[in-house]
This record gives structure tokens, sequence and C-alpha cells, in this order.
């Protein structure tokens, strides 16, 4: 059954490795027939002073009843070698799908030990964005 996808990219830098992950999600996702739009939360205005992924899921909450039932997938990078601190993020969206009804976490990929732009291209990540989408 084709999918409806909706990627929510908070990288501030365009092109940076979150957002390549993004991308080669997508394409999987794209190659196995599902339909996929992606939103950088960094060409949007927020007006905030707090993070755009947290003021986001903070102006989710007066349509909590639109994104019950859905499938969530969480896609990381940083420079970091260790995925421990990155597990810390994970966490705090594991607690914003426990607000949720029926919220359903597929997946994580964890793209560790990309610093400079680019630099994911090459590692792991890459592949496993790829055939999570694949896969969704």
């Amino acid at each position: 059954m084709n999918k409806n996808i909706i990627i929510i990219s908070s990288s501030p830098r365009k092109a940076g490795n979150s957002d390549l992950l993004c991308d080669e999600f997508a394409k999987g996702a794209r190659s196995a027939g599902h339909r996929v739009e992606k939103v950088r939360l960094a060409d949007k205005t927020i007006h905030t002073l707090c993070a755009q992924m947290k003021t986001f899921i903070d102006r989710t909450v007066p349509r909590y009843l639109d994104i019950r039932n859905k499938e969530f997938y969480f896609i990381l990078a940083a420079a970091e070698n260790d995925r421990s601190a990155m597990e810390r993020t994970v966490e705090c969206f594991r607690g914003f799908l426990d607000c949720l009804e029926g919220a359903e976490e597929k997946g994580v990929v964890y793209g560790t030990g990309a610093w400079k732009a680019g630099e994911i291209r090459q590692l792991p990540a890459m592949k496993q964005a790829r055939i999570m989408g694949i896969r969704v």
C-alpha cells in the first residue's frame, strides 16, 4: 500500500549531513512507490528563541488528533562517534510520541561521525536511511 510521507528536517544547513540523510530516506521511499514531501524547518519563519524542532512539536499540540495512528522514523546526524549523546535526543522524541494516540516508532538511523557537510555520504548511515525508506 502506497503511503503519504512527510519528512520534517530540522537541519540548519541545506545539504548538511542530516538533511542528506533525509533525502536518502526519501529516495528509498519514492523507489518503493510512496509519495514523499520534505519540509525544512530552516526555510520556515519560526519566531522564537527556542530550537526549531521544539517549537514545531509545541505547535502540533492543537492538532494532535490529526497525527494519531501514524508511523514515525527518526534520522539523526552528528560529528560525535558515540551515539549515546544522540540517544538523549531520540528519547525526547519518544516522549513526544507517548503523547500521541497510536504513534508507532518504526526505525532510527544514527549518522555518527559526520562533521563536515557531505561527510555522511561516505558513512553507513546513508545506506541505512535509503533501506529504511524502502521498507516504509
